[in-house]
Order: C-alpha cells, then structure tokens, then sequence
C-alpha cells in the first residue's frame, strides 16, 4: 500500500510534473485552497483545469481532490496593509504561509504520512524538539515582560492540550501536543481580542473566597468551573484541590443563591469508579437543577489509555432555563 501524501496545487500547470512524478510512489490528494485567486470566475475555472488534468493524466485516476470554500475576503484580511507591496515582497510571503498553514492543518487533521504525522500524535513528533527549546527558555526568562508572555502564548499554542501548568518549581512543565496554530485558533484568538476592545472586561486573580459578591446584582451571572475533585488532573496533585475547598466552592454558591445571583458550576459526580459524595451529599439537599452532559473527550485526552470509561458530567444550576429564575423562589 503506498503511502499517503497531500499536495498543495495553486493551478494545473505547476502540479502537473509534480503529480506524474510523485504517482508511482503515494496516494495522493490535492488541496486546492487559494483565496488568493480573484475573481470568483477565475478561481473556479482554475479549479476546473486542475479536475481535468487529473482526469486525463496516465495513472492519476485515484487522486482525490479537496477545494476548501471559496472566499477572498480572507486574503484581504491577511494583507491588509501590504497592498503597496511589490511583486515578491510581503504580501507574497503572507500568501504562501496562509496557503500552506491551510494544508498543514488540513493534513494533521486527516493523519499523512508525508506530513510525519497521525490523527493520534498529529504534529506533535515535528514539533517536539523546537517546542522544548522553547519550554527550556521561558522556564530560564525570569523576566516578565513582553517576551515572557509571548514565549507563553506559543507554549500554549503547541502543548498537550492548550493547557498551563507549572511544577512546584515555578517551571512550565507541559509536553508538546498534537495541533499546530492553524486558522481556527486564529480566528478564535482574533474574535476573543475584537470582543475584548468591544465589552468593559476586568480580570482578577485570586481565589473565590475573597471575591466580594456584594457589588453583583440580581442581572448578574456567575459560571464556575473548579479542579474536579475525584479526577486526575495535575491540579488536583499536592493538596491542589481537596475536600476543603470543594466545601467552600459550594457554600459560596449558596451564599450567591442566598442573594438572588444566578449560578452555573460545572463538575462530575462520577467518574472511573469513585464519586464526588460532597457534591452529591449537596445537591440532595437543595432545588438546583442538575444537568447531564453527554461530551467525549477522548481526542482531547490522548494520553489517558482508557477511552470507553465515562465520567458523568453535569452542570448544576440554580435557575430556571426556560424563565431565568431562581429555583429556591419556588419553595
């Protein structure tokens, strides 16, 4: 069986030496992704001759086709400002990363071979040794400045799960992880940073504790999603999150409930043969609204061996869903 191997093809003359070379040798698709192209009619007709030139060359039946939809406006997006920009300058560079960032992601996702890469580690093997550099430098900045946070943001980027943790040592201690930093997690960081700019947005760090609630009203919400208490999770190492806390957290929903705020926590009542008894011991006790949620996670847990075990996860409310109320209203 000849390996698998994806091919980027802007128009039909520049694949076509290409695609009769590499035929003997893989199973090949071609990804026809460029927003580049204008207008609409010249896009299509291009994707057209690259369809007809596959039909016609010798042994090149089997090559598959994948033409992502059309739209310039994200070309324009990626060059805005660089429209003075010559032939062969930055514009042009913007245009291969865009194109080839597509096929990149395009073949982690659908595991390659030639991209070296499976849907289980994706490109995790290629990027391993660069990200670990990188891990290896933040973890010597002890400088908080903008290099600092930059170097942060990448770690993030290409880690186990777009996860942060830090030994006991202060050090980011994550693995690499399987994704590259492809144009949904820069259209998720975009529209997070539009989103910003447009509402008054205040962080904080501290515990909920010392939150004071006294300045929230009745139109206000509060979501809470703490370390959940009977899983495995590196927050829950070192007395991160015992059943102390897990008894604060739920007295400081009933103080929230108790002033007429509207609350949503996420948690897990089982999972892998143990159960959360304070939360369950809780809710027995009171009119919240128990929700059941039937997610998998199995892709984002790669690491974890037993794929078919669910936990049972729910998110607890003290609210009607359908009118907004409190529930203890009703009593």
């Amino acid at each position: 069986m000849r390996p698998s191997l994806l091919i980027h093809a802007c128009c039909a003359p520049c694949s076509s030496y290409v695609l009769e070379y590499l035929i003997p040798y893989f199973s090949i698709t071609v990804y026809y992704y460029n927003p580049n192209i204008a207008p609409d009619k010249e896009f299509e007709f291009r994707l057209a001759e690259e369809k007809r030139l596959i039909e016609e060359l010798p042994g090149a039946q089997e090559i598959r086709v994948v033409a992502p939809p059309y739209d310039h406006r994200e070309f324009l997006c990626e060059v805005s400002g660089l429209e003075s920009e010559p032939e062969g300058g930055k514009r042009c560079a913007v245009c291969f990363r865009q194109r080839l960032e597509s096929a990149a992601a395009y073949a982690a996702e659908n595991g390659y071979d030639y991209y070296n890469c499976d849907s289980g580690s994706g490109v995790g093997p290629y990027n391993k040794e660069r990200f670990l550099k990188l891990r290896n430098d933040f973890n010597h900045h002890k400088q908080e400045d903008y290099y600092y946070y930059l170097m942060l943001y990448v770690l993030i980027v290409y880690a186990f799960n777009n996860q942060i943790r830090f030994n006991a040592k202060g050090e980011y201690n994550l693995p690499v992880g399987k994704r590259d930093f492809n144009k949904k997690m820069q259209s998720k960081l975009s529209d997070f940073i539009d989103r910003l700019h447009r509402q008054d947005c205040r962080f904080t760090c501290m515990s909920f504790n010392e939150f004071d609630i006294s300045g929230l009203t009745n139109r206000d919400f509060v979501y809470v999603d703490p370390p959940y208490l009977i899983t495995c999770a590196t927050y829950n190492e070192q007395d991160g999150w015992n059943e102390d806390h897990e008894k604060e957290l739920l007295h400081f929903l009933d103080e929230l409930n108790s002033t007429g705020i509207r609350f949503a926590l996420s948690n897990v009542l089982r999972s892998k043969g143990k159960e959360n008894t304070i939360l369950i011991e809780w809710l027995s006790n009171k009119k919240y609204k128990t929700h059941h949620l039937d997610y998998g996670y199995s892709n984002s847990n790669y690491q974890t061996k037993d794929k078919q075990t669910k936990s049972e996860e729910v998110l607890i409310t003290n609210y009607d869903s359908e009118y907004g109320r409190i529930l203890d209203e009703y009593k």
